[in-house]
């Protein structure tokens, strides 16, 4: 019978045979090759979520100083309004009591 690398699993069921050394040396190799990418590619999600987090953050701080500066906008029109409203209060009691 003819070996090979089929035929002889069946003589080793579990292990690879002295012909798949070459073969179980590039698996190993690609296999290490496939954990450190997948290693830089959690670091890569790692730095990511990070950055994420960071400009949800600054997006938060953004929109409580908008909100805080819309606030003082709609309380300084509130105030020039009440100005406007005396203002032609006098001038209505100037205009019709004189």
């Amino acid at each position: 019978m003819v070996s090979t690398p089929y035929t002889d699993y069946a003589v080793y069921p579990f292990a690879f045979s002295p012909f798949d050394r070459d073969e179980k040396a590039t698996m190993l190799s690609q296999i290490r090759t496939l954990q450190s990418q997948q290693e830089a590619l959690g670091d890569r999600i790692e730095s990511l979520s990070q950055t994420a987090d960071s400009a949800m953050e600054r997006e938060r701080e953004a929109e409580e100083r908008l909100d805080q500066a819309l606030s003082v906008h709609a309380h300084q029109i509130s105030q020039r309004q009440v100005r406007r409203i005396h203002y032609l209060i006098v001038l209505f009691v100037i205009l019709f009591l004189s």
